[in-house]
Formats: structure tokens, sequence, C-alpha cells
């Protein structure tokens, strides 16, 4: 009686079961090559261990070099380490400044009116695939103008990786 019915079942739907199984096969074929290139892609994108330390160790030096041309008060020095679209918030100021240019305008007005030295209390750096974040303390003291002053706070820098590491964005508060 089995026999039967398996018989009278392959006479009756033999074409609605391929096509059932045609396309199965289709979507299974599509889902697995998908995801073999989903695969392929990501393992391609992925980021390693050394390729991070890698970033890490030159952002940190671009990084050192800009507070070098702050020290040095070379203003055509920091401004190569700017991104177009860079933006500062400062103390005392109740905006945020965009574009590189404006951020340079500021930069460079506060080298020419302060002497002084900077400290680097606390650093810490890391990286995130193509945005390293960059965040201290410091300490300083000097000249505004004929007036003597000190101070201390915090700076956070986040840099993006195009083209070279360049400062997107940097925030400035005071203790």
């Amino acid at each position: 009686m089995i026999f039967h019915l398996l018989a009278a079942w392959r006479l009756q739907e033999p074409r609605v079961s391929l096509s059932l199984l045609l396309q199965i096969l289709v979507f299974l074929v599509i889902v697995i090559g998908g995801g073999m290139l989903a695969k392929i892609y990501f393992q391609k994108a992925k980021v390693t261990k050394e390729d991070r330390e890698t970033w890490k160790k030159n952002a940190i030096a671009h990084n050192k070099k800009l507070d070098e041309a702050l020290a040095k008060k070379d203003d055509k020095a920091y401004g190569e380490f700017l991104h177009p679209k860079s933006s500062r918030f400062q103390p005392k100021l109740p905006f945020r400044i965009d574009g590189s240019g404006e951020v340079l305008k500021r930069v460079k007005s506060q080298m020419e009116q302060t002497i002084g030295a900077t400290s680097v209390i606390h650093s810490s750096a890391e990286v995130y695939r193509e945005v390293l974040l960059v965040t201290y303390n410091y300490m300083t003291e000097g000249k505004l103008g004929e007036k003597f002053v000190e101070g201390s706070g915090k700076v956070t820098r986040v840099w993006v990786y195009e083209n070279g590491w360049k400062l997107i964005h940097e925030h400035m508060s005071e203790n």
C-alpha cells in the first residue's frame, strides 16, 4: 500500500517537486555565495593588532609634532596637521571654531600672546580603525601680554586617517 501511494505521488506532482527543489537550491546558492563574499570582504577590511599598534605609534608621533609646533610657535607646521573640516572648542569662547583656517587663526593668536611652558601630566591614546583619540591633562605658566598666568586643564584631540593623520577636532577645557 505504501508503495502504491509513493508511486501515485510521483506521478501526480513531479513538476511541483522539481520546481520547489530548484527554488530551494537557487536560494541556498545565493545565501551561501553571499555569505562567502561577505566573509572575504570583512576579512580584508579587518584591522590587525599590528596595524593598530603601527597606526597608534604614527598618530601619537603626529600628536607630539603638533605639540612641538605649538611650543615653537610654528603656525605653518601646526596648520599642516589640520583637517580641512577641523573644529575646536577652547576655554572662554561660547562657540565652536569651525574650519582649518579659523582654527589656525585662533591658534596663531594664542601663539603670539603667550610666552611660557606647558607640561603634559597624563596622556593616553587609543586607535579605533581610522580614528585616534588622544586625551591629556596639562599645566601651563607664562605671560599673556604683560600679565603672568598659570593654569591647568584637559585636552581631547580626535585624529582621522585620510592620506595621513589629520586633526579633525580639539576640545580644551580649564580646571
